[in-house]
């Protein structure tokens, strides 16, 4: 049983990459093609936001049925419904008129985005089933750490491949990456620890019904309550840095391009060294204090932020350290909220609580970058990092007060 579980996680991590690097190289070169084509940053924009607001809209609809139904039916009708829009697509690319494609990539933008949620989903809703319990950290660090890698290795890809490929091969490429990642989900035993259940209690019930019974719970479990909201709060508050640092330093400070993308690039080497760091050290420590000690930490980096604003301290090292360790300590207080929602969340539940933390958080950050966007413009950068340091450093010391008391009461 040990060792099959091995063999699943590295199934689901090499399906994840494949789908997930394809999946980034088409989006970027879809990206490009809307950009040098049709000059429309609106367009553009649009592409980025429908498909997170589609599965939001979606959501409570999306995790009614993976709570229905066969999860591993549902992931691979998922991703054959993926294939099938995209080829689609590529179609509408070679014989259709460019004048109305925009509209076609505007809908097949929504569509792979709600196959992407059904798929994700009813994955994520499966995984106390996919792997052992004691697995179960490490496949959740190792998908971290894939769609890191992914969403490095994808634009670099694509923008080495543009310019030398037309546009619909990155449909085929995508096409090909998505039906190799169906095969390798398809041989993934979804059942491995013996504890799916048919879901047939929710058929009978209304979508409406069931959100709010998934809501219900949410706010019943105060541990999932608070470690959800600071993750969610912890993501959000991201959209300010994603603004905010370029705007500092390309916008303000004129910094090179070279060291202004070797700061950037430093996140995501946190993020991935924070991954691969929880595939193979086990979290011993509190769920909940784990999540406070690594949001004082987002908070330094915030405050940090400041620093260089108002004193001569070398801002090109100060803002490198900071996106290292910001990088580090974000995907360190996701862990414990995706451990507890996938292990301590009843199996004919997760999918409405899976899809309701997806959406959300997917929503949040276009939402964020839009606000920020306009924020950075008319309010000082030290005062945007200050207020939104000070609101994770109170969200952090209630963390770890509460972790503290759960750790006295485990005593008692």
């Amino acid at each position: 049983m040990e060792k099959k579980s091995k063999i699943q996680i590295s199934l689901a991590t090499i399906s994840l990459f494949i789908g997930s690097f394809s999946s980034e190289l088409f989006t970027f070169a879809l990206g490009m093609y809307v950009l040098k084509v049709y000059k429309s940053s609106i367009l553009f924009s649009l592409i980025i936001f429908i498909g997170p607001l589609f599965s939001f809209i979606l959501s409570p609809f999306i995790g009614h049925l993976v709570d229905s139904f066969n999860h591993k039916k549902i992931v691979v009708l998922a991703q054959i419904a993926s294939v099938l829009v995209l080829l689609l697509g590529s179609y509408s690319l070679i014989i259709g008129n460019k004048t109305y494609f925009p509209i076609v990539i505007i809908i097949m933008s929504g569509l792979l985005e709600i196959c992407d949620s059904f798929q994700t989903t009813a994955y994520k809703a499966s995984t106390t089933g996919v792997v052992l319990k004691a697995d179960q950290q490490r496949l959740i660090a190792l998908e971290q750490s894939v769609s890191i890698i992914s969403s490095l290795l994808g634009p670099i890809a694509g923008g080495s491949l543009f310019s030398a490929i037309p546009v619909v091969s990155f449909f085929i490429i995508d096409i090909i990456g998505e039906i190799v990642a169906l095969i390798l989900m398809a041989l993934l035993d979804f059942n491995l620890s013996g504890v799916a259940t048919t879901g047939e209690q929710h058929k009978k019930k209304t979508v409406l019904l069931d959100f709010k019974e998934a809501l219900s719970f949410i706010k019943g479990d105060k541990l999932l309550e608070s470690m959800a909201f600071f993750a969610m709060f912890a993501n959000f508050s991201l959209a300010s840095i994603n603004v905010g640092i370029p705007y500092v330093l390309v916008t303000l400070f004129n910094t090179k391009s070279t060291i202004f993308g070797i700061i950037q690039a430093l996140s995501a080497v946190g993020m991935l060294a924070a991954s691969l760091l929880w595939s193979v050290k086990q979290i011993k420590k509190n769920l909940t204090s784990m999540t406070g000690v690594f949001g004082l930490l987002v908070t330094l980096t915030f405050f940090l932020f400041c620093l260089p604003l108002f004193t001569k301290i070398n801002m090109s090292f100060t803002y490198g350290v900071s996106m290292l360790l910001l990088g580090m300590s974000v995907t360190s207080i996701n862990m414990p909220v995706s451990i507890y929602i996938r292990t301590k969340v009843p199996f004919d539940i997760q999918g409405r609580i899976n899809v309701f933390f997806n959406s959300t958080i997917n929503i949040l950050t276009p939402f964020g970058t839009a606000l920020f966007g306009v924020l950075f413009n008319k309010v000082s950068p030290i005062i945007l990092f200050a207020i939104t340091g000070v609101i994770l450093l109170i969200l952090s010391v209630s963390m770890l007060l509460m972790g503290h008391s759960q750790t006295e009461a485990a005593a008692d």
